[in-house]
């Protein structure tokens, strides 16, 4: 009896999770059809790189700030006020559409708010999330928060390409605001506990500033969390490079309809990953696993960048695809475990800056490696030509496959340098001897949160 009962996600964790799913694929819908509708309505990859600039720097700029605000407020009251927010927004941008005078600069600044509410959502979710659950079920739980990622990663093009002909921009959007809408009504029907004032927040308590900074001061405080973020990088870095390359990439191999049904096998790694970590919840040693994860995503990127075979590449592209929930699940899971929960808006919002920070990053490293340098590499004469020639091939896509593999050798390095770093093995140790008192929701420890009902 116990054991049928002791698995069991709380039903406050699971109507959270299930509100934030909605909410996600109505923004993964809105952030396809806005990009569509700005590239159809303009042409141009300047507004487009506007737009998708907006979505990403406000959120990192205003993270730390977030991240500090979130320990201090009401965990519940923050996601409310951010959904309410993100659902204003969307609802001037309706506004804007039925009048026809949303302009680029118009979408700009509405993405841009956006983004600044879900700088405070997602460590408020990811914080609030740890005083829902007992310290064993963490780890099946980064496996549903990767799900959400996944869901709407998959889905969101599909469902716009089938939706935009139909309803147009304008219902899209009204889509999303009723999933803002739907997660206001889940938060209103959960009541989640203030977490207890700790040591460390009491070390770090300050003016706003002072607080706001404290995030990656705090990190470096703690032995091998540095070396944890540092993993964290890689492996964001790596999934948003293959992200900006994969289509020059897969394009080698055929036609649009090979390279759908290449994209299709290979995204779905993703769900694949996020579902078994969900059922399974990563092995019991957590930093062993996100060290294998960071090695065997090394090689299964170096194997997608150099190899000239179509069935090899999806294979790879699969495989890296599954490793990427995986990773980011387990490293999700040792800060919810080895953060006291006061301090985790603060932690999960450096999580947040790398996550948003990949992105224009890998974009960049492709931009100043792969035209500039890499191909005029593979058309050099010469003894070092010849050999880049015979080992990425003389397609136009090889100096894209030499950059993916470059990132791989990179990966494995660090990774290698990781797996080995004393300070992570420490950390490894302490988690497997933690006591209540050094990880603050160690095995067996009761979920404490719950869904309220109505008296009436």
């Amino acid at each position: 009896m116990l054991s049928s009962s002791a698995h069991r996600l709380s039903s406050a964790f699971l109507l959270l999770w299930l509100g934030q799913l909605v909410s996600s694929a109505g923004s993964g819908l809105t952030s396809f059809s806005l990009a569509y509708w700005v590239y159809q309505r303009h042409h141009s990859t300047t507004q487009l790189s506007l737009m998708l600039l907006a979505s990403a720097l406000p959120a990192i700029f205003i993270s730390p700030l977030a991240g500090a605000l979130v320990d201090r407020w009401d965990r519940r009251m923050t996601m409310i006020l951010s959904s309410l927010t993100s659902a204003v927004f969307t609802f001037v941008m309706f506004a804007l559409l039925q009048r026809d005078k949303l302009s680029v600069w118009e979408v700009a600044i509405v993405v841009g708010g956006i983004s600044v509410a879900g700088a405070f959502q997602w460590p408020a979710y990811s914080a609030a999330n740890t005083m829902l659950l007992r310290g064993d079920q963490l780890g099946r739980a980064g496996g549903f928060m990767q799900l959400t990622q996944a869901i709407s990663f998959i889905t969101s093009p599909a469902l716009a390409s089938v939706l935009i002909p139909v309803i147009h921009l304008q219902g899209i959007v009204i889509i999303d605001f009723l999933t803002y809408v739907v997660m206001i009504m889940v938060l209103l029907r959960l009541r989640i506990p203030s977490p207890t004032v700790s040591s460390a927040s009491k070390a770090f308590r300050g003016t706003l500033c002072h607080e706001a900074a404290s995030g990656w001061g705090y990190i470096r405080s703690l032995s091998g969390f540095t070396a944890l973020m540092m993993s964290f990088v890689v492996v964001m870095f790596c999934a948003n490079l293959v992200e900006v390359l994969i289509l020059p990439l897969l394009l080698q191999f055929g036609s649009v309809q090979a390279l759908a049904v290449m994209v299709t096998l290979s995204s779905s790694g993703m769900l694949v990953g996020s579902i078994l970590l969900m059922i399974w919840g990563g092995p019991e040693r957590k930093i062993s696993g996100i060290r294998i994860s960071g090695v065997l995503l090394s090689i299964a990127l170096l194997s997608l960048g150099l190899s000239p075979s179509r069935a090899i590449v999806t294979i790879s592209l699969f495989l890296f695809m599954v490793i990427i929930p995986f990773a980011a699940g387990m490293n999700q899971t040792v800060l919810q475990a080895g953060v006291e929960p006061d301090m985790q808006g603060r932690v999960f919002a450096v999580r947040r800056i790398i996550s948003q920070a990949s992105l224009p990053l890998a974009a960049s490293a492709a931009a100043f490696t792969v035209e500039p340098v890499f191909r005029p590499l593979l058309s050099s004469p010469g003894i070092i030509g010849s050999f880049l020639r015979e080992m990425m091939g003389r397609s136009p896509s090889g100096a894209v496959g030499m950059c993916i593999a470059l990132a791989g050798v990179i990966a494995l390095l660090v990774n290698t340098y990781l797996y080995f770093l004393p300070s992570l093995r420490s950390l490894e140790r302490l988690m497997d001897n933690a006591e209540v008192s050094v990880f603050p929701l160690t095995v067996g420890q009761p979920a404490v949160c719950q869904v309220e009902t109505n008296h009436e």
